[in-house]
């Protein structure tokens, strides 16, 4: 028996147009790529938090994470992932299995609490 098509209201189809659908910035084939960099650059202990990030990063900031990393400036790549962090905290998006490697603001915030 066939399915019986649901049709949708004027209402609920413009607030099924208007609403942004959320997607993930990173697909697989980006983390391989950005796993792959990750090993190059971070030291081994601080990669897992690093790739943590990245899954979180806005499309600019990987953007300008690849573009650091392109100009063999991996010093500036590590202040990418600090940035990242650190607009996580501000926006209390920030996972609580996250490490302590990256992010001014979370590492000053931290050491107060102490």
């Amino acid at each position: 028996m066939p399915r019986k098509k649901r049709h949708l209201t004027t209402d609920e189809a413009i607030k099924y147009i208007s609403e942004p659908k959320i997607t993930k910035m990173v697909n697989k084939q980006l983390s391989n790529h950005l796993s792959e960099i990750v090993n190059d650059v971070i030291v081994n202990f601080a990669r897992v938090e690093a790739m943590k990030l990245l899954r979180l990063a806005s499309r600019e900031e990987i953007g300008e994470f690849l573009y650091y990393f392109h100009s063999d400036s991996f010093n500036i790549c590590a202040l990418v992932l600090d940035s990242i962090k650190d607009r996580l905290y501000e926006e209390d998006k920030l996972p609580k299995n996250i490490g302590k490697n990256f992010g001014f603001k979370y590492k000053n915030d931290y050491e107060k609490k102490k």
